[in-house]
């Protein structure tokens, strides 16, 4: 089956012209707008301002917030910004 697409989706702020629209196939659109909507939902929880981060002060302000373990050094050690790894005291 062929879908009628948006070179540029609506969204962002693409036309219904037609040099912006194309025929593609189904599973060659598939990937594409799974990939755009992934983008709009981020885009999405930004501007609504539920970021890591705010979530994170939010939930630090009501005593929930619980630190995520490291992954991958359950051995005590823990890997620096620079590279470097030391030990978790």
């Amino acid at each position: 089956a062929v879908i009628d697409e948006h070179l540029r989706p609506l969204a962002d702020g693409g036309t219904n012209e037609t040099d912006n629209r194309a025929f593609f196939c189904r599973s060659c659109a598939k990937p594409k707008t799974a990939k755009e909507a992934g983008g709009r939902a981020k885009a999405k929880r930004f501007e609504e301002g539920r970021t890591q981060y705010v979530e994170r002060a939010e939930a630090k302000a009501r005593g929930t917030h619980k630190a995520i373990p490291s992954r991958g050094f359950s051995n005590g050690l823990r890997k620096k910004m620079n590279g470097t790894v030391e030990k978790v005291k």
